[in-house]
């Protein structure tokens, strides 16, 4: 295939072969915006009401590499800043007193992840792609108390911690291929995380909350540039 790529006109970049152009290592980022689901969240096996996550910054990088024109694999991380779970805490009665408030769990995630790639080959510098990966994520998360008794309302840090846990994800996007370095993307990825724990020990007890099957649709824009 030595003809004008992509078919309809000679670009800079045109004269190359598909394999020229898909093929070698590449630095890939990406930026954007995700949704946390509503994980089923436990303290010390109780249940927990009223729960709410919010939405939160989402990035990605990876350097990768094309197996074939249209196959590639690629090692990223993919950080996630600031991800907070808040839930109603149960009530309590002490010395008579009655106090009531919500549990924050706040997180940066931080998968690292081996994901395969395929893209379609339409014969132009559009193509669209499917992806999948598995990996780890490590979490650092603190756990904190707001209570409130007599309209009064007091912060409390219960704990501080990290943990390791089973992550995989899913993508699906549309790039576009600038120049022969350069291809701009635009993407979703499904990232799945097991668990996110949170624990402490005070005095030989051990206060533990764990988030379970946390789950987050993101919406990424970003770019890839290939190395010569």
């Amino acid at each position: 295939m030595a003809s004008c790529f992509p078919p309809g006109g000679c670009t800079p970049y045109a004269q190359a072969t598909e394999e020229d152009l898909y093929n070698g290592m590449y630095l890939r980022g990406a930026v954007g915006y995700g949704i946390g689901n509503k994980p089923e969240v436990s303290i010390e096996g109780w249940s927990i009401d009223g729960l709410s996550r919010n939405g939160s910054l989402a990035t990605s990088f990876g350097l990768g590499g094309h197996v074939t024109p249209d196959w590639r694999v690629e090692l990223s991380v993919s950080p996630i800043l600031n991800s907070r779970i808040e839930y109603n805490a149960p009530a309590a009665v002490v010395s008579g007193t009655t106090y009531s408030g919500s549990v924050r769990n706040t997180s940066t995630i931080l998968p690292i992840m081996f994901d395969v790639y395929h893209d379609f080959d339409t014969k132009t510098a559009l193509r669209p792609y499917l992806g999948a990966g598995v990996g780890v994520a490590v979490s650092w998360s603190d756990l904190t108390a707001g209570l409130t008794s007599g309209g009064v309302s007091t912060q409390y840090q219960i704990a501080s911690s990290n943990s390791a846990s089973f992550a995989a994800s899913a993508m699906a996007g549309l790039s576009y291929d600038v120049s022969r370095n350069l291809t701009i993307d635009l993407g979703y990825k499904y990232l799945y995380v097991d668990r996110i724990k949170t624990s402490k020990e005070f005095g030989g007890y051990t206060i533990t909350a764990t988030s379970k099957q946390n789950s987050f649709n993101q919406f990424l824009v970003g770019a890839r540039y290939r190395f010569d």
